[in-house]
This record gives structure tokens, sequence and C-alpha cells, in this order.
């Protein structure tokens, strides 16, 4: 802030009469920023879930995997394997269960067809059966359903458990989890200006 004084002479017998005023002028602020890190508690993403109360984020886990790929990673070898046909392998629901689904892993070979080039099946190999909990919306499921493999475009994705023992039988058991409510602390980096501004003095 400048201060310009207006000396204003007044005759008034012998009293001099000074007027003082104060006019701003601009002068540019000079504001200084620095980072400083945020946490926000936010709702997690559906890549985000439970399991035996654990929280995995699906995506990025060394444990998820697609159920098929979990379930049968190694082909059978053939005998006399034909290199214009093809191995895969597919999930398919067998038992429906309030909280699990039963399904049997299936090694299928495929071959084009003569005419069309289109893939045809021409066998179907049992491998084992197997347990999913917690498959979403398991009560729309059809026995025989395809949830895994044979070109499924979203993925089956799962973590291996314990055993599931029935009786005398061991199933492997994999869980697809929960979907978490618990809030998930996500750590961003914001820019904020320091509180230590430039004053304007008087001069």
């Amino acid at each position: 802030m400048k201060t310009i004084h207006f000396i204003i002479a007044m005759l008034t017998g012998i009293q001099l009469t000074v007027l003082t005023c104060k006019a701003q002028t601009n002068q540019q602020t000079s504001a200084k920023f620095q980072t400083v890190l945020v946490t926000n508690w936010v709702k997690p993403g559906m890549v985000m879930r439970e399991v035996n109360g654990q929280l995995y984020n699906t995506v990025y886990s060394k444990l998820w995997n697609d159920v098929c790929i979990l379930s049968h990673s190694s082909p059978r070898a053939y005998s006399n394997p034909n290199p214009h046909h093809w191995i895969c392998s597919w999930v398919e629901v067998e038992r429906i269960d309030h909280s699990k689904i039963t399904c049997s892993v299936y090694e299928t070979e495929y071959a084009p067809d003569t005419y069309t080039g289109a893939p045809m099946l021409i066998d179907k190999t049992f491998i084992k059966n197997i347990i999913i909990y917690h498959y979403p919306d398991s009560q729309l499921l059809t026995t025989g359903q395809i949830i895994s493999g044979q070109g499924q475009k979203t993925p089956c994705r799962c973590m291996q458990v314990s055993n599931y023992i029935s009786g005398s039988v061991s199933y492997e058991a994999y869980d697809y989890g929960i979907q978490s409510t618990k809030l998930v602390p996500v750590i961003t980096k914001v820019k904020v200006a320091n509180t230590n501004s430039v004053g304007l003095n008087d001069e």
C-alpha cells in the first residue's frame, strides 16, 4: 500500500490543514505451492473381493486367475497329436447349491471343419469335479452351462482355497469371493498453497 500525501493549504488565519489520503496500488502476490499426501476412504470397486475375511485385488493378486486355468493348467499328452487340431478346456456347471456350485472340468479337442474351417468339437474328456464358492447370481445358472474356458469373454477369476470334503471324497475348491463393502484408503498427491503469504506494507 502506498501513501500519497495531498497538501491543501487553507488560509484560515495561521492554520494550515494537511489532508492525507491512501491509494492502493496493484502488487502481484506470489503464492508458493507444495505437494502433500491426502488419504481418502472410498468404496472398493468390483475387483476388490473378500475370501475368509481377507481383502484381495483380483486383478493384481497372483493368487487369482481364471478357474479354467487354475484347475487344468497342464493338458494331457496325446500319443498321436494332430497339428491341425487344438486342445483346450472348459468348466461346466453340474450342480447348484446355496453357497457353492459343483462343476466338471473337461478337456476338449477341436478340428477345423472341412468346408468352412469353423472349429468342430471332436472329443470331450472328463478331468475332474471342482467346487466354486460364492459364484455371483448362481441361481441364474443352468446345469451344463459353461462358465469358464471355450473362449468365454469374461473370465471367472477365482482363488484356490482348502479342499472341500464330502464323505471320503476330496474336491479341489475355489472361491469367487464376496464383494467387499469396507472402505479402503486411497492415497493421492495434492498441490496446496503455502500459508505464508506476502503481505502489503505501507511505505
